[in-house]
């Protein structure tokens, strides 16, 4: 993977660190901070969803990147917060949070991240459910 995103002469350098680079640790503090603040959430969330992060890692050989890190450590929170009570995130607020994915891709990528770390379970695309939350 690396490999071909340093050999595509299309990419300037610059463009080609930020998609290799792997995200700073004081970047992940503060998104993990605030999103547990406007949810309401705890350290049991933290580490659980450290867990399920790490599971998907080891499960698809992947590494979390600049890229890919804000998305993958809020599917991960999101899924611990729903595993550990019934209130949680809802799909919408978090296409607020993070506007790159609509409502209904958040529900895929969730689904998906369950599936690829093995998780047999169905994410519903109804979030309008009294389980979710909108701070």
């Amino acid at each position: 993977e690396l490999d071909r995103v340093m050999q595509n002469e299309n990419l300037p350098r610059e463009a080609k660190i930020q998609l290799i680079a792997k995200p700073e640790k004081s970047h992940i503090r503060r998104f993990i901070r605030a999103y547990l603040e406007l949810t309401n959430g705890c350290c049991k969330d933290i580490s659980h969803a450290c867990k399920l992060l790490n599971r998907l890692l080891r499960k698809t050989s992947w590494q979390l990147r600049t890229t890919n890190w804000k998305v993958l450590m809020i599917l991960s929170l999101r899924i611990a917060q729903k595993m550990r009570e019934s209130r949680y995130l809802s799909a919408q607020r978090l296409h607020e949070l993070y506007p790159i994915y609509s409502h209904e891709e958040f529900v895929i990528l969730e689904n998906k991240f369950l599936h690829l770390i093995d998780f047999d379970c169905h994410v519903s695309s109804d979030e309008e459910d009294e389980g979710s939350q909108s701070p």
